[in-house]
Order: structure tokens, then sequence, then C-alpha cells
């Protein structure tokens, strides 16, 4: 850790980096360009009867009724309130590229979403369940109530939940991982169930066993605070976290470079041109743009 603070000062505070070159001796196909971002004008609400509202930008929405259902959008974060509804109706909040929102549900749970992400949610939950439907990556601190378990469907899987908080991804949509920091949570797919601890994340593909292990909390929820870390990972991992975070693609112009592994972090309130400067003085590689596009290269 003290390496890592000495580095991270070195570097000016912003990003710092631990490269180890030497973790992959074979070379790995170079990184396609991971799939573009959701492209839209800003952070919108699908409502069930299909209007859409701006929650954000100079048109952004402030407050506004549906369905007899008051909605208030205030400091990025989307609450309402009102019973003359119907759960039948769902609405679609989504968060584009570069940006992240939070949205309080009806029964007072929170839900914090990561840039490209989409949520599900009625205006109000039926007497026996509250479920939503989540599409990217989002953390949740869930209203305790015994009488109606939380459930959260991911993909093909589900997440029973009755007071906790965790972190859910898909990203991608192969890949699930639930990550468990209060209470208890059990991971239900179409041929397991495992039941997590505090601590402890369940890792799935929509067709494969779950695998349980432990989890560093900083690392899994540090985005809420637009922090993106990494831990000996691959360069390669570029290619989908740069266009989630700052809207632009990447690609590798060797296999060799997308292979090099790093430890470091990624601020998105900085330019991204900062994250690239730094990654270049540590992994002594270099960076050009052609037509809109961030290459890296030996």
């Amino acid at each position: 850790m003290s390496i890592a603070a000495a580095v991270f000062l070195l570097l000016g505070g912003a990003t710092y980096f631990l490269v180890n070159r030497q973790s992959d001796k074979k070379p790995v196909a170079a990184a396609k360009p991971a799939a573009q971002p959701v492209h839209i004008d800003g952070i919108r609400l699908e409502t069930g009867n299909g209007e859409v509202l701006a929650l954000d930008g100079n048109n952004a929405t402030t407050s506004a009724t549906v369905n007899g259902v008051q909605l208030n959008n205030d400091k990025e974060t989307l609450r309402f309130e009102g019973t003359n509804t119907t759960t039948e109706k769902w609405n679609t909040l989504t968060v584009p590229a570069k940006l992240d929102y939070k949205v309080v549900l009806a029964d007072g749970s929170q839900v914090w979403l990561n840039a490209n992400t989409r949520l599900r949610f009625p205006f109000a939950f039926p007497a026996n369940s509250r479920e939503v439907i989540v599409d990217g990556e989002a953390y949740f601190k869930i209203a305790p109530d015994a009488a109606r378990p939380f459930i959260v469907n991911v993909g093909h899987s589900r997440l029973e939940v009755l007071g906790t908080e965790f972190n859910v991804n898909n990203y991608g949509g192969k890949t699930i991982t639930a990550s468990l920091v209060k209470g208890a949570v059990a991971v239900k797919n179409e041929t397991d169930r495992v039941v997590l601890a505090p601590g402890r994340e369940a890792v799935y593909a929509d067709a494969g066993k779950v695998k349980v292990k432990d989890f560093e909390e900083e690392h899994v929820i540090s985005w809420i605070n637009g922090i993106y870390t990494f831990r000996n990972t691959p360069l390669s991992v570029m290619t989908d976290v740069v266009p989630r975070m700052f809207d632009v693609q990447v690609v590798f112009d060797d296999p060799e470079t997308a292979a090099i592994r790093f430890t470091g972090a990624m601020d998105k309130h900085d330019d991204l041109s900062v994250f690239v400067r730094n990654l270049e003085l540590a992994a002594e590689i270099k960076s050009y743009y052609k037509n809109g596009v961030l290459h890296l290269k030996q």
C-alpha cells in the first residue's frame, strides 16, 4: 500500500499504477472494441404509458405527474410518491455512458445506477413481492420488509433479498456478479442456488455453475464515487471500461499491449487524457486517436 501511495503521489494524485509485464508470458489476441455505449441524449425515464422524460441537461424534467404519481427529479435522484397507479405498468430508466444516477423506489429502497445501465421498475409494488430488472450495473440498498422479498432479475437469474446492500453487474450480458456488502441474499439461476454472506460474491454465467469468492468492497463499489479501480488487470479491459466511463472506443494495435497487467484507478471526473498520460508513463506504452477511437500500442 505504501508503494501504491508513493506512485499515486508521483503521478499527481489523479491515478496510480503498478504494472506487471511478466504475468502473461503468452500474448493474447488483440482485444476488439467493446459494444457501443448506450447513445441517448442524457438520462431518460420511459413510463409505462409511453411518456419519455429527460432527467438531466437543460431540458430536464424537475417534477411531473404520471398516472397519479408525483415524480421529483432533484440532485441526480428520482423520487416519486402516490398510490393512484397500477403495478402492471413498468417504467424504464436508462443511464447512458459517462453518467450515473440514483432512484428511490416505492418502498424506500435506493438504487444507484452506473453508466450504460437500464433499470425496469413499477411505480408501486404489489402486496406480496417487490421486483425489478437490471441490465448493466447497480448498487442496491434495500428497505427491510420481511413480508415482501425483494427480487432483482438479471439475465436469466434472480437475486432474492430481504434487507441488504449489494452490487450487481452483468455488463456484456454473459457473466453476472452479485457482491454482498450487508445482510443476506440468495443467488439463483437455472441450475444453482447459493446464499451469500457479507464480503462474498457470486460469479456465474446464465448456463454455468455459480462460483462464490471473497471480494474487496472498495474495489467493487468505488464506481459510486466515480472511481473505477483495477487489481492486476489486463489492459484489454479498457475496451469495456473506457467506452462506459468516457464514451470513447479503445483498440489495441498489438496483442502484447492488451496483455499487460496493471493495478490502478480511473477517475471519471478527470479528463480521459489524465488517465492515458499516466498509463503511458507507468506501462511504457503509446497512444493516439484515429477517427475518434483511442489506440494503445507498445
